[in-house]
């Protein structure tokens, strides 16, 4: 957002990933990466593996949407703000978050394919 007034030169404040302007006084503050969408998409990794011990087709096929899809969603959206934050110079990177996204990722994709396997087990009987 540019602001000016009479006689003094236009202020720009900093915008984040959604484009929503940042107040003045977040100036000395880091950036950093948005560590939440991670840890929503580990809780959805654990709640496709909690449904994975219940038997009925809904359990499958939501269990399959929450450990797939939404871990998938979820990473993208990661990925897409944190390389967005990444080109503030007040950027502090996080460690480990490749590996994490790997780990939940890929955890994601075996509870999913599970899901799979057992919803077309009972669908082919």
């Amino acid at each position: 957002m540019v602001t000016s007034t009479w006689g003094q030169p236009p202020v720009i404040d900093d915008e984040d990933a959604f484009g929503v302007a940042a107040p003045a006084s977040d100036a000395l503050e880091l950036v950093r990466p948005p560590s939440g969408l991670l840890w929503g998409a580990g809780a959805c990794v654990g709640v496709s593996a909690a449904l994975l011990l219940l038997a009925h087709r809904w359990a499958q096929v939501v269990g399959y949407l929450v450990g797939c899809v939404t871990v998938v969603a979820l990473i993208g959206a990661y990925l897409f703000i944190d390389r967005r934050r990444s080109s503030d110079p007040r950027y502090s990177a996080a460690r480990r978050s490749g590996v994490a996204i790997n780990l939940l990722f890929f955890g994601g994709v075996i509870v999913a394919s599970i899901h799979v396997w057992r919803l077309a087990t009972e669908l082919a009987k």
